[in-house]
């Protein structure tokens, strides 16, 4: 650390910023230029250093990119209404997330093997390899109904949702562009009508909206309410507001 110099930093922060493939590498890089800049101001403390090389006069972090908006959905209603503008391959997934709240790639990875006697069973994706959480969707006439429908699509399929080959829409357990230009053609003829367009996101934020928290946890398949009501709960909290004679006798 006692060579560690300002061109140093910019040096290291390029790399870093050049070689991730995942996600924002802005984020990223300026994620670890913030370790390294605690670890020299931890130099100075320790007498190792004299001055902080990272200072914002003699390094600057990357500009933090621009967060994409996302359109959200504001009712189920309106996702209803506005599948009469799709294909029914799609109408099946949509009916399907709304009645789940399952991640695209879950759903999109469902197999005839998952249907079983007690319901629709999932594993997701998400805890796959660590705590390999799964969730029974238990029959109703309406889910039984959906499944059914999806599985009347040709061509025949062990997927629930497959291109014209009857192979999956998720190559490689990440690719997804077939579906994505799907749903992109379906908000095109959306605006085109004047009609407002939502993410395919935001349907999982207004599953997890309804019913009370607990419930709505469990089927989205968090192992805590906390995450739930930090990122998924739309709805605003309905409260009385306080009677100010209310306390008087």
């Amino acid at each position: 650390v006692e060579l560690f110099e300002p061109v140093h930093a910019y040096q290291m922060r390029d790399l870093i910023l050049s070689q991730t493939t995942k996600g924002s590498g802005e984020n990223y890089a300026n994620k670890i230029m913030g370790v390294v800049k605690h670890l020299c101001t931890k130099a100075i403390e320790w007498g190792v250093i004299k001055t902080q090389p990272m200072t914002e006069g003699k390094f600057r972090m990357l500009p933090k990119p621009k967060k994409r908006q996302i359109t959200m959905a504001t009712s189920i209603q309106q996702v209803v209404d506005a599948m009469e503008f799709c294909p029914p391959w799609l109408q099946g997934y949509v009916r399907l997330k709304l009645a789940t709240g399952l991640r695209q790639f879950d759903i999109l990875h469902l197999t005839r093997h998952c249907i079983t006697e007690e319901g629709l069973l999932v594993t997701h994706s998400k805890t796959r390899d660590s705590t390999g959480t799964t969730t029974l969707f238990e029959w109703t006439p309406e889910l039984r109904k959906i499944i059914e429908d999806v599985c009347a699509i040709t061509p025949t399929s062990v997927y629930l949702f497959k291109n014209q080959k009857g192979e999956p829409l998720v190559k490689n357990r990440k690719t997804n562009s077939a579906f994505n230009s799907a749903w992109r053609r379906w908000m095109r003829r959306l605006k085109d009508r004047n009609i407002q367009t939502f993410s395919e996101r935001s349907l999982r934020n207004l599953v997890g909206s309804e019913d009370d928290l607990q419930t709505a946890s469990e089927r989205l398949g968090h192992s805590s309410t906390a995450t739930t009501q930090q990122y998924y709960r739309n709805k605003p909290t309905v409260v009385l507001p306080l009677s100010p004679h209310s306390n008087q006798s």
